[in-house]
């Protein structure tokens, strides 16, 4: 279990340092979610709560999408052959799931930042909301993962990304944007505990598949 730990801390912190050399993914990511949340500003100068979780939960679903749709595009020609002799898909899988919620909680936390500058901040229960946070971008990074280990083998893997990963990520949005609501009071719901039961299950669920079905994909 240690073996297996340190493997995956190895190809995260490899990972890590392939993205600081050229760091245009990661720094194209946060200029879009600064920009987004600027022109917001402009056009509206201040929002109601509703349309504030509504412009946040967006943002961040394209945040994440953008950021780990390019997950498995370095694993090309030389390196699959690299990885398939020497690592095992599951820590490269997990691996990579770890890096990109790493990056996404550090985006969500920005996000809220630049939101709360310009727009306020309406959210009450500050708990509740960060709960939300973690759980759907930990949905999100499984997700969109996986999805991209599959459309890397076509030649339109960002399109792929897209059209493979939004449905399915769909429960998480919504029950992540009832609970943020929840947390802002605009719905008055003592059924938080049960949402949160619910996102983790998606999470866990599309986790043990991803986990299950990756290592097939990528000796593939």
């Amino acid at each position: 279990m240690s073996a297996f730990i340190t493997n995956i801390i190895h190809l995260f912190s490899q990972q890590l340092k392939l993205e600081w050399k050229s760091p245009f993914i990661i720094g194209g990511n946060l200029l879009y979610v600064i920009g987004a949340v600027f022109i917001t500003y402009k056009i509206f100068n201040e929002i109601s709560a509703p349309v504030w979780v509504c412009v946040y939960w967006l943002i961040f679903l394209f945040t994440a999408l953008n950021s780990t749709i390019h997950s498995f595009s370095r694993e090309q020609s030389d390196s699959i052959l690299f990885y398939y002799s020497f690592t095992n898909p599951v820590v490269l899988y997990l691996s990579k799931v770890t890096f990109n919620f790493f990056f996404l909680m550090l985006s969500a936390g920005l996000l809220f930042f630049f939101m709360w500058l310009f727009l306020q901040n309406p959210i009450v229960d500050d708990g509740l909301f960060l709960t939300a946070m973690v759980l759907s971008g930990l949905g999100f990074s499984i997700q969109f993962t996986f999805v991209s280990a599959i459309a890397v083998h076509t030649k339109q893997s960002n399109t792929m990304t897209s059209i493979l990963g939004l449905p399915l990520i769909i429960p998480i949005l919504m029950t992540a944007v009832k609970l943020s609501l929840i947390s802002s009071e605009v719905i008055i719901d003592d059924g938080s505990d049960i949402d949160i039961m619910i996102l983790s299950a998606i999470d866990m669920i599309m986790f043990g598949i991803a986990v299950i079905l990756f290592p097939s994909l990528w000796r593939s």
